[in-house]
């Protein structure tokens, strides 16, 4: 899904488009993830997870295919959306078949699934990388199609289980209010948010922003946007571990703290060596950070509602994040895009203020 952040400064030339309008295009997709999270951890819950697991990844499939057939921009927006939608079905699913799989050491399990996911953004954007310069950026996508197509038959194989399927009783409303009774969920939900806001901003626009403000290539950028989740890779399952042990309320404290400082400084600093010093410290806040909450959050739920209540909540924080690609747009071309980035550091700081809050 992030194989598409680097290349944004070369779509945005092919189309001929404004960093506002593929901020926005971004927060289409996100949008998109955002609003298949709550059906999809309902129909994990009532009926099988392997099946939107495979139903997912199918999805992706065919929008990964449509940005390599992407003659136009509406194409190009259409396979966007799809992979929005795959991506969100898959992770609320996935989540879902984790919580089943491991009874204790639930922080570890979470955070050895996000340091996969670090691993493949790290991959898919070097892989976007090479073709750069060597064939046509559409191209470059056409490798995570077929990897795709290959994990749905190894999906199958692994799950090993029926695939039930029905039409979920949903009713968001009324798992929204359940979910929400207490007021330390409902501030954990706006400090979510607000943290996603970071998260979708920074992962979207941190390669024009090296490229515009640092002076970096396209290609540098890209490498050192890559480098950024290569931290996440061992980060995250550490944070897990440390968050079993110590809290991981206090942990995701910690990790919004470093992020702030992080951000912040690679606004400010313009040594190469400091400017991947400021990355690898916000790397190991962002990436930190999620396993942390969901770890939380599931121990909060009732384990046959983990799927709904989850899913509910990540529509909710996720809609709200996927502003961030269009804010820091928007931002961005009227004062800059270091404003925009102390904007994102600024949010960090606040998920930070209303955690200590709640464990308080």
């Amino acid at each position: 899904m992030l194989a598409i952040s680097p290349l944004l400064p070369i779509v945005m030339k092919t189309f001929d488009v404004t960093a506002s309008v593929t901020g926005a295009l971004v927060s289409l997709m996100w949008v998109c993830h955002a609003v298949v999270q709550y059906p999809a951890g309902r129909f994990a819950d009532q009926f099988s997870s392997p099946t939107a697991l495979v139903a997912s990844e199918g999805v992706l499939v065919a929008g990964f295919t449509a940005l390599v057939l992407a003659g136009q921009f509406s194409t190009f927006a259409v396979g966007v959306a799809l992979i929005g939608m795959g991506y969100g079905g898959f992770e609320a699913a996935g989540l879902v078949h984790l919580g089943l799989l491991f009874d204790g050491g639930q922080g570890r399990a979470f955070g050895i699934r996000d340091a996969a996911v670090n691993a493949g953004s790290a991959l898919s954007t070097l892989l976007a990388v090479s073709f750069i310069g060597y064939t046509s950026w559409e191209i470059a996508f056409a490798p995570i199609a077929g990897v795709l197509g290959v994990l749905i038959g190894l999906t199958h194989w692994s799950t090993r289980t029926s695939y039930d399927v029905g039409w979920p009783d949903l009713d968001p409303v009324a798992r929204f209010r359940a979910v929400c009774d207490g007021s330390s969920i409902r501030l954990l939900l706006g400090v979510a948010a607000a943290a996603m806001l970071v998260w979708q901003g920074a992962a979207s626009f941190l390669p024009t922003f090296l490229h515009r403000t640092k002076g970096y290539t396209t290609v540098q950028a890209a490498y050192l946007f890559a480098a950024l989740f290569g931290v996440g890779i061992i980060t995250t399952p550490a944070a897990g571990s440390l968050g079993d042990r110590y809290g991981h309320l206090r942990a995701a404290i910690v990790s919004t703290a470093c992020g702030t400082a992080g951000l912040v400084a690679l606004t400010q600093v313009r040594t190469h060596l400091a400017v991947l010093g400021s990355i690898v410290l916000f790397a190991i806040g962002l990436t930190s950070f999620w396993p942390l909450l969901y770890t939380y959050l599931t121990g909060q739920f009732e384990q046959h509602h983990v799927g709904a209540s989850l899913g509910i909540l990540r529509t909710v924080f996720f809609a709200a994040g996927s502003l961030g690609p269009v804010l820091v747009g928007v931002v961005a071309d009227g004062f800059g895009y270091t404003v925009s980035f102390w904007l994102l550091g600024a949010l960090f700081a606040s998920s930070g203020i209303g955690l200590a809050y709640i464990r308080k």
